[in-house]
């Protein structure tokens, strides 16, 4: 059994049930979401601009201002303001490399599944030591 994906698999869950109190108007005055997450992982969707500005990965504050905060079953959507530009933004839950909320003291961290190709990268630069054993 591979407890660490059965894990980041629940926590993903709990995020998104983080995410659907905060639509529902869950969170305390100073509670606040932090998400970081890859910008490169299949599904993501924000503007070319910002990708130029966050080339590999981002951070997005949902706290006071934030609008159409959309839960689906495998993704969230979220229109921010960027320089008081307003931009919708698509974040699949497997895209989420770090939720914080640091008023609770919550920091949940994740590892991108294997099905983008990260781990293939990681697996490539592994040297296994049955490579140097004498048979």
């Amino acid at each position: 059994m591979n407890y660490q994906s059965l894990i980041q698999k629940h926590l993903r869950s709990c995020v998104k049930d983080i995410l659907s109190s905060l639509k529902n108007g869950g969170f305390t005055k100073n509670q606040h979401a932090l998400i970081t997450f890859s910008v490169n992982y299949p599904g993501v969707d924000i503007s070319q601009k910002l990708k130029g500005e966050y080339p590999e990965e981002m951070t997005i504050i949902l706290q006071h201002e934030f609008w159409e905060l959309d839960i689906l079953e495998d993704r969230f959507s979220v229109v921010l303001s960027f320089d008081d530009v307003y931009e919708k933004i698509i974040i699949p839950f497997d895209a989420i490399l770090e939720y914080r909320d640091d008023s609770e003291n919550i920091e949940f961290v994740f590892d991108l599944p294997s099905s983008c190709g990260e781990s293939d990268i990681a697996m490539a630069n592994i040297i296994r030591l049955d490579d140097f054993r004498k048979k």
